[in-house]
């Protein structure tokens, strides 16, 4: 049985957008799970010191933190918000050499939640 309200104009719009929104949505996880390559070799880079290193960890959490949600993307949005906390901590701005497991392990957690979501993406 099909729904008497597909055929109103608001229907279509609103099932156009949410299509959209979907396509933008996967090509924003293609573009987070292509970035890993750079994350991790900052990563690396943060261990001889380099605050560039730390600056570009902290602006990836943070745009995948706040965008991830806007797309529903819910616990990419929760583990890259919760690296996003650990990165702006006083462990890791006093003493970002020490606290790399730390980053290493956040950074695996965000890359695990968008290759979820992605593969949720995929099946749809």
């Amino acid at each position: 049985m099909q729904d008497k309200d597909s055929h109103k104009p608001e229907y279509q719009r609103s099932a156009e957008l949410q299509s959209q929104m979907e396509k933008i949505g996967g090509r924003f996880l293609d573009r987070v799970l292509a970035e890993f390559d750079a994350m991790e070799s900052a990563l690396a880079v943060l261990g001889t010191g380099d605050a560039a290193a730390l600056s570009a960890l902290e602006m990836f959490a943070h745009r995948i933190h706040g965008s991830s949600a806007i797309f529903g993307f819910s616990a990419l949005s929760e583990a890259a918000g919760a690296l996003e906390a650990l990165l702006a901590s006083g462990q890791v701005q006093g003493s970002p050499v020490n606290a790399i497991p730390d980053i290493a392990l956040g950074l695996a957690a965000v890359r695990a939640a968008a290759q979820a979501a992605h593969a949720g993406t995929a099946s749809r």
